[in-house]
């Protein structure tokens, strides 16, 4: 998989960040691949190795997870606007649940329309049960974007920006870290990170626990803090 090329806001202008110089301009996931094992990091973004052949992507928790965070976006963007929606959780919902999820996913059908497009033209056009899968799921993926945009606004005065790119020159060395984050938050003087994760695991806490203690959210907190607005191309 290639890496995309990244713009820095420089003053009102974007610069490119040149990327020639491996591991020179970096993401988060790319620092956890190379803890993780380096002759993969080297594979996938050095060599930047593809397929000969086109993989299909199975149905399944990650493009849920795509969609989920589609809705999710587009509940945060519609909330930051003059007209601030009320979130109201699933579970304190009047009538069928079911019900309640339709409603609120062709609420934002065309807000997620490309995302869609993209997980649907992920999957081998033969997978009937996987495409099938994936439209039963909609529902589902806009109800738990739901919850979690009920949770992400409350006691918070202001959404700064949602799916916004940031970089920042790591002290000490000539590397730049790029990122992002799902939404920032204002409430008062303080500025808060919003991450979204969805998991297929049962071990909720576990998980839970896992991303709270995660480095890379104290890399997008510096990013934002301390760091630029950036672009990614292609």
């Amino acid at each position: 998989a290639g890496s995309p090329e990244v713009e820095m806001r420089a003053t009102k202008s974007f610069r490119k960040l040149s990327r020639s110089k491996p591991g020179s301009v970096v993401s988060p996931s790319e620092l956890r691949s190379f803890s993780t094992c380096p002759r993969k990091w080297r594979l996938e973004y050095v060599e930047r190795l593809r397929p000969n052949d086109r993989n299909w992507a199975k149905m399944g928790p990650r493009i849920r997870g795509v969609l989920t965070h589609a809705f999710f976006e587009a509940m945060l963007n519609e909330w930051r606007g003059d007209h601030r929606v009320e979130f109201v959780a699933s579970w304190k919902w009047n009538g069928d649940l079911i019900e309640g999820a339709i409603v609120i996913a062709d609420r934002y059908s065309d807000a997620i329309s490309s995302t869609l497009e993209r997980c649907l033209g992920d999957l081998d056009p033969r997978d009937h049960d996987g495409r099938s899968e994936l439209a039963a799921s909609i529902p589902g993926c806009a109800k738990a974007a739901n919850d979690a945009a009920m949770i992400a606004v409350r006691d918070i005065d202001e959404i700064i920006a949602a799916e916004q790119t940031n970089a920042i020159n790591l002290p000490g060395v000539n590397r730049w870290v790029f990122g992002t984050a799902d939404a920032i938050a204002r409430k008062g003087d303080s500025l808060g990170l919003i991450e979204l994760k969805t998991t297929a695991s049962k071990q909720l806490d576990a998980m839970a626990e896992r991303y709270r203690t995660n480095p890379n959210v104290d890399l997008y907190a510096a990013m934002i803090t301390n760091g630029r607005a950036a672009r990614r191309g292609n």
